[in-house]
């Protein structure tokens, strides 16, 4: 099964970890609120209704898709695919470049396939392999990607860290 930064990549936070290096790569450096934008303006996010309401135990109420964007990045910095140039400001490091073209060759060699990944859009499928085209075998997002307490995020995060430390 493939991996990116210790996570399945057809997990929703894989395929968010490969939009989020995606998107360094091609818009450079930002903070978190702009590579956000980024994301959606390139259309690259298959952003549902669920997506907008933020988590309950969210003071800044945010939209959930951009907590999990910022999970993401989290999980990208922690492999060493960001730099820490500091507070939030986001940057693709030299392995995030790395990882990315990996991933990239992957698609393009079909060892891995862009159709599996439901929180992409058809841009970024397309982007990620350039010879993609929407089909009935691509997979559809589930009925639901978030956990009703964030707590349980962080948590999942926290034993991750824990066992890659061991």
């Amino acid at each position: 099964m493939p991996k990116i930064a210790g996570l399945d990549l057809y997990s929703t936070r894989g395929q968010l970890i490969v939009m989020l290096l995606a998107t360094l790569k091609e818009e450079g450096s930002g903070s978190r609120q702009e590579t956000c934008n980024r994301i959606v303006n390139r259309h690259w996010f298959n952003i549902q209704d669920e997506d907008w309401p933020p988590y309950q135990s969210m003071p800044n109420h945010e939209p959930r898709w951009r907590t999990v964007v910022a999970w993401a990045r989290k999980d990208a910095f922690d492999f060493g695919y960001l730099d820490d140039i500091g507070h939030n400001h986001w940057q693709l490091s030299r392995s995030g470049k790395a990882r990315l073209l990996e991933m990239k060759q992957s698609f393009a060699e079909q060892k891995n396939d862009v159709s599996r990944c439901y929180m992409w859009r058809d841009t970024l499928k397309k982007y990620m392999y350039g010879a993609h085209r929407p089909s009935e075998r691509d997979w559809q997002r589930p009925a639901t990607i978030y956990q009703d307490d964030l707590r349980w995020e962080r948590m999942q995060h926290l034993r991750r860290f824990l066992l890659d430390s061991l």
